[in-house]
C-alpha cells in the first residue's frame, strides 16, 4: 500500500510569502534553513487486530515538531498528492486513505519520535514534516521459513539527472519515491513521498529504471513497494 506526502513549494507569484512558508506559527519543511534530524524513532507496536488480519502496508503522519525537537502533534497524513505518467509528467492528484488498522500504531509511534530542532535565521523553530512507518509481519523464531516476507532488495539504482533550471535556481535536496515493484522485480508504479517539485520529475524517471530482486512471500516472489531516497547536490 503506497502512501505518499507531496511537500508544497513556495510560487514565484505569491501574495503573502508568509502563508507559503508557515502556518499559525509553524515552518513547513521546505522553508527552513536546517531541517530537523531525527535522533530517535520508535519501532511501532504492531496493533494486534491488524496482526490477526494478516494486514501490511506503510502508514504515513503528519508531524509538528517544537522549538526543543519534541512531536507536539501528529495526525495522519491527508494532502493530495501527484500522480505521475509513465513519462514522468503529473497526470494529476489523489489523496490516499490511511491504513485504518495500522494507524493507532504508527500515531503512537510518531509521538515519541525525538529531533534535533530545525533552524531558521539562527533561531529555532516548529517545522511540519511527514515520517512513514512500515507495518511488516514476520514469523516468530530464528528460523528459515516459506512463510517469512523479504522485502524487495535494490540491485542497481540509476543515477539521476539533475533538471537544469533547477541548476541554474539552485535547487538541492532529498526527494524520497515511494516504488512498486513486481514479482519480476521491475518498478511498475511510482509516487513521490518527499517532494521538491523542481526535482520530482528527475527523481521519478531514476526510480523508473532501477531494478530490483523482488519480494518473496511463502517462497515465491510477490509485488511489494518501498521507498528510494534520491539526493540533489550542487557541486
Amino acid at each position: 500500500s503506497l502512501q505518499c506526502t507531496k511537500t508544497e513549494s513556495p510560487t514565484k507569484s505569491e501574495p503573502d510569502i508568509h502563508q507559503t512558508v508557515m502556518e499559525n506559527g509553524v515552518y513547513k519543511f521546505f522553508a527552513v534553513d536546517q531541517k530537523p534530524v531525527m535522533l530517535k524513532k520508535p519501532k511501532p507496536v504492531y496493533p494486534e487486530e491488524a496482526r490477526k488480519k494478516g494486514i501490511q502496508g506503510t502508514v504515513v503522519v503528519t508531524i509538528i515538531i517544537d522549538e526543543n525537537g519534541h512531536v507536539i502533534k501528529a495526525e495522519p497524513f491527508s494532502d493530495p498528492v501527484p500522480v505521475m505518467d509513465e513519462e514522468g509528467n503529473i497526470s494529476g492528484k489523489r489523496r490516499l486513505n490511511p491504513i485504518e488498522e495500522l494507524l493507532p500504531g504508527a500515531l503512537d509511534a510518531a509521538r515519541k519520535c525525538v529531533f534535533k530542532p530545525a533552524v531558521n535565521d539562527g533561531k529555532r523553530v516548529k517545522v511540519k514534516m511527514n515520517i512513514p512507518f512500515a507495518f511488516r509481519l514476520q514469523k516468530k523464531g530464528t528460523n528459515t521459513s516459506s512463510d517469512d516476507f523479504i522485502n524487495p532488495i535494490l540491485l542497481k539504482k540509476a543515477s539521476v539527472q539533475y533538471p537544469e533550471n533547477a541548476r541554474k535556481e539552485g535547487v538541492e535536496g532529498n526527494v524520497i519515491v515511494a516504488v512498486a515493484v513486481d514479482e519480476k522485480g521491475n518498478v511498475i508504479d511510482c509516487l513521490i513521498t518527499k517532494s521538491i517539485p523542481a526535482l520530482d520529475k528527475a527523481a521519478i524517471a531514476a526510480a523508473k529504471k532501477c531494478t530490483f530482486k523482488p519480494a518473496m512471500k511463502n517462497g515465491k516472489p510477490v509485488k511489494a513497494t518501498m521507498n528510494i531516497p534520491f539526493n540533489f547536490k550542487l557541486n
